[in-house]
């Protein structure tokens, strides 16, 4: 195999590489700025947990293609009837 291709291949790697390492800083600097513990599992728990976030992100990505291939435009969005606001008291009309 040619080296620009085998070079090539692992190109994908790169933007992943870069974000995992960002992810790693900021959690560093979210330690330092409020001054909360940042234990080595929280970073195992990252670096561990960073190819199963790709996975699911792929996933939502796929989906999202497939849907737009099929023409549906539908907002999939959570539904809620509003159940966390106070019900307001009824005032009686003025006579």
């Amino acid at each position: 195999m040619p080296v620009a291709i085998a070079m090539l291949m692992y190109a994908p790697f790169l933007p992943i590489a870069i974000t995992l390492m960002t992810q790693v800083i900021g959690l560093r600097e979210f330690g330092r700025s409020y001054r909360q513990p940042v234990r080595a599992r929280h970073y195992v728990f990252l670096l561990v947990g960073a190819p199963f976030y790709q996975w699911v992100l792929m996933g939502a990505a796929f989906w999202a293609v497939v849907q737009h291939v099929q023409g549906n435009t539908i907002w999939h969005k959570t539904a809620h009837g509003g159940h966390h606001r106070d019900v307001p008291a009824l005032v009686p009309a003025a006579a």
